[in-house]
């Protein structure tokens, strides 16, 4: 994860099913959390997208109450809009294609790292929108661990989170 907008780098994306994270009963908020703790770092895998040249991002990590399996996606009904350029991201579990999310990687800005582009557009969501983490509005924080993820429209290279895969 990038530093910028008061995010410090270095913290993994994950959802946890406790607290204000439980979106609804088929659905949880994702975060980006610090390291430092095993189960405060998701585990994923990618899946074949229903676009060419995308991939789906199923949580495989089941941590803090979260069941495994989910889909990482983001919807921009009632509470997920954050404002006009962004909405909150959440892991969905896989019932609909339209709880999948198809995202296409592409090139970050520093080495070895990537930015995830939702190429899907479902419940509201316009695709071209980049999965990221900011701190400094009221809401951003989840805790002083961790942080809402969020995908925003484009505009600004600020805007389009650097992402780095680690593999065990």
């Amino acid at each position: 994860m990038s530093d910028h907008h008061a995010q410090p780098s270095g913290w993994y994306l994950d959802a946890h099913r406790i607290g204000p994270a439980n979106r609804n009963h088929h659905s949880t908020w994702t975060l980006v959390h610090e390291g430092g703790n095993e189960s405060w770092k998701g585990d994923w895998k990618l899946e074949e997208g229903s676009i060419p040249g995308t991939y789906k991002l199923r949580l495989v990590s089941d941590h803090h109450a979260q069941p495994s399996g989910w889909y990482l996606d983001a919807h921009r009904i009632g509470p997920a809009n954050r404002n006009k350029h962004s909405t909150y991201t959440l892991v969905h579990e896989g019932g609909s294609e339209s709880w999948k999310g198809d995202w296409a990687f592409e090139p970050g800005t520093k080495p070895n790292t990537f930015k995830l582009r939702l190429n899907s557009n479902h419940h509201g969501q316009p695709s071209g929108w980049y999965l990221d983490a900011h701190r400094f509005a009221g809401g951003d924080q989840r805790n002083h661990h961790s942080s809402w993820a969020i995908v925003h429209e484009g505009g600004n290279e600020s805007w389009k989170g650097d992402w780095a895969l680690e593999f065990s």
